[in-house]
């Protein structure tokens, strides 16, 4: 009885020798060849007297996910082929025409044959996007870029905040997947390993637009300056390595440290009744912090705290235009100096209002390395700047109807007169304080009370003034005055 076979599967020998069929299944990005198996199909028959232990014996191999070598050649010997892989199907059938006669088909996917990957990775595929040429057994590859330029914005410098609009933007997506099951043939073969080595590798290339293609219309951007703004990498159970990156790309002498994004407003006051309309500016922005890229896909720069440096060197720039009202906007006097009317122009009993930064504020985020700050300009009166407190009081008192009731003897109803209305009286105090208890500014306390006073007043003007009263210490000062309506008839 012949103990060998052309086909050994594990240490079985098939019996007579099945018939060999293969085929190449492929595995692609785009139309290169990544990967692969080759699949050998064995069909043979089965003739025994035992013929029910035969077909359970064939039947188990299914429940194998185990690697299997096969060998294919002359009397076991690799002359044709030896390789390693898993079986990915069985069948067995039963003869119908004879009881101790069946057929079966087994298939077996090659990862291995004769020492080398079953497929390897098309040449041209590893030399276009600069991978070593020993990678192997590459599940899936995926990898795009992408630029984005804003027309309206490249080239602008503003000489006033001395910032720069002059960039564009990159983005870029890189994910590959190797094999994390141990490969048949190859046992010290790590896929999770190769998928981190082979990424790093390209991010390297992709991120400073180094393509290995003639004429890729992004290769001229391998020149420009790079400034990292985001990066983020992940790795899944299934072998799965993925970085994703946004970069800014500038040219020329402009070396930027943040990315900046101002908005101002401007808000005329048409209702004060002065000379000159009064004019409020707001400014708010935010800064971030950018970071010079490296070409070294782990690196992070965690413990540099790049960006938010570079936030507050550009804050520092940007600080002192918003502290003095100094940015770009209408051509109004923002110094702190009287701009809407000296104090003899102003009219009777308004107050001199000076421009003044009214407020401001700053947020920052040492993690994000993240800058906000918003301020507001606007008119102010001189005696809030001089650090008097002036409080202003209006009581009026409305005329009232009077009426004298008379009771009449032996009448069931009462006589009832109109005498009059009670006078329309108002009554004004101003009073301030000094807070700071400087004794030098009691003169200008009193001109700002006086100037409130006079304000509160204007409408009674034409009044009947019935009393005065002046009440001051070293550091207070106080004005009430009460009117009467004069009504002619």
């Amino acid at each position: 009885m012949r103990t060998t076979s052309a086909v050994k599967l594990g240490s079985r020998y098939l019996i007579p020798a099945p018939y060999v069929n293969s085929n190449y299944e492929y595995t692609k990005f785009g139309s290169y060849i990544i990967g692969g198996v080759l699949n050998v199909v064995l069909d043979g028959t089965i003739a025994s007297e035992e013929i029910a232990k035969e077909i359970q014996d064939i039947a188990s191999l299914s429940a194998n996910t185990d690697c299997i070598e096969l060998i294919i050649g002359c009397d076991g010997s690799p002359d044709f082929l030896q390789g390693a892989g898993r079986i990915t199907n069985v069948s067995v059938n039963a003869s119908d025409s004879s009881p101790f006669t069946a057929t079966y088909s087994i298939t077996v996917s090659l990862e291995v044959v004769n020492g080398q990957p079953a497929v390897k990775p098309d040449t041209d595929f590893l030399q276009l996007f600069g991978l070593p040429s020993n990678a192997s057994f590459i599940k899936n590859y995926n990898e795009q870029i992408t630029v984005e330029g804003d027309a309206t914005v490249i080239g602008y410098y503003d000489s006033v905040l001395g910032i720069s609009k002059s960039f564009i933007k990159a983005s870029g997506s890189i994910s590959i997947t190797c094999s994390t099951k141990a490969i048949c043939g190859i046992p010290s073969f790590n896929g999770l390993d190769q998928a981190i080595n082979l990424l790093k590798t390209r991010y390297q290339s992709l991120s400073s637009f180094n393509f290995n293609q003639s004429g890729h219309p992004l290769s001229r951007y391998a020149g420009w300056a790079r400034w990292l703004d985001s990066k983020s990498i992940s790795i899944d159970e299934g072998g799965t390595v993925s970085c994703s990156f946004d970069i800014y790309l500038t040219q020329g002498k402009c070396l930027p440290i943040a990315r900046i994004d101002i908005r101002t407003e401007d808000k005329l006051d048409h209702t004060l009744g002065l000379t000159t309309d009064i004019l409020n500016r707001s400014i708010n922005g935010t800064i971030n912090g950018l970071s010079t890229t490296t070409s070294d896909l782990l690196q992070d720069k965690t413990t540099t705290n790049e960006r938010v440096g570079n936030a507050r060197a550009a804050y520092d720039v940007i600080i002192k235009l918003v502290e003095s009202g100094a940015w770009p906007g209408n051509t109004v006097k923002l110094s702190g100096e009287e701009g809407l009317c000296v104090p003899q122009e102003c009219p009777p009993g308004q107050q001199t209002l000076y421009y003044q930064r009214l407020s401001s504020n700053v947020n920052i985020s040492k993690v994000a390395g993240e800058i906000s700050f918003s301020a507001e300009f606007g008119p102010t009166s001189g005696c809030r700047l001089n650090n008097f407190d002036i409080d202003t009081t209006i009581e009026e008192e409305f005329p009232v109807t009077r009426f004298r009731e008379f009771i009449i003897p032996n009448s069931p109803n009462p006589v009832i007169q109109y005498i009059g209305d009670t006078p329309h009286k108002a009554t004004v105090t101003s009073q301030g304080s000094i807070k700071d208890c400087d004794k030098t500014k009691k003169p200008q306390l009193i001109s700002c009370v006086r100037a409130a006073f006079n304000q509160a007043v204007s409408p009674y003007n034409g009044w009947l003034k019935t009393s005065e009263q002046i009440t001051q210490s070293k550091f207070s000062y106080k004005i009430m005055a009460t009117f009467i309506k004069v009504v002619c008839n």
